[in-house]
């Protein structure tokens, strides 16, 4: 369901919040076994978390938990720019980066939150996808970084994301100059910028 995603980074919706069937029918209306459906999806993504006594909830992220997915994410991040550099044009070029980020560039412009947080998205899966290794690709879209970034949106203001654009433009340089080790470095401090802040962001941030 887009507008949940949508309504997370926008901060209509904020974790730990209950999502009811019954709501979630009016303001959309539709049938409750399409809200099921979507819900269903949502959990499979990791966006949503279901149990038998609480219901849905959007996720929220314990302090313990957080650190365990930036580890993950980190690595795999950085395993496929790494390949992504050695692998450069076995499939595709990398004009598509550019344009990715160009476009990052416009939305910071205008403000938009949630376009900005989709195009990072796409960033990331195109790194994936140039890579050349069909289980990174299948890995990376399934990590959770994503919903954590919507977790602690008010830590990242319009200054930090425009620095995060410019660690990625470091990262398409070292990917078109086949330079793996540049590209793994490049991706690990634009991973590892963002795990901090969060590490270090008060405990209201996170789940107990």
């Amino acid at each position: 369901m887009a507008e949940i995603r949508r309504g997370l980074h926008d901060g209509r919706y904020v974790p730990g919040q209950k999502l009811t069937e019954a709501d979630l029918t009016r303001k959309y209306g539709v049938g409750r076994g399409s809200i099921r459906e979507a819900l269903r999806k949502l959990e499979s993504e990791g966006l949503v978390m279901t149990s038998l006594h609480r219901g849905a909830r959007i996720r929220i992220f314990s302090r313990d938990g957080a650190r365990d997915v930036l580890e993950v994410d980190e690595n795999l991040a950085c395993l496929a720019a790494r390949l992504a550099a050695e692998r450069l044009g076995q499939t595709k070029d990398a004009d598509t980066l550019r344009n990715v980020l160009g476009e990052m560039a416009e939305q910071l412009k205008r403000g938009e939150s949630y376009e900005t947080a989709r195009l990072r998205y796409s960033f990331l899966s195109e790194v994936a996808s140039l890579s050349n290794n069909q289980e990174l690709q299948h890995l990376m879209p399934r990590s959770h970084v994503s919903v954590l970034r919507a977790q602690f949106r008010n830590v990242f203001d319009l200054g930090f994301a425009k620095e995060d654009l410019e660690h990625l433009k470091l990262l398409v340089d070292a990917i078109l100059a086949r330079d793996p080790e540049r590209a793994e470095q490049a991706m690990r401090r634009y991973s590892r910028r963002f795990g901090i802040a969060i590490q270090q962001s008060p405990d209201t941030y996170f789940a107990e």
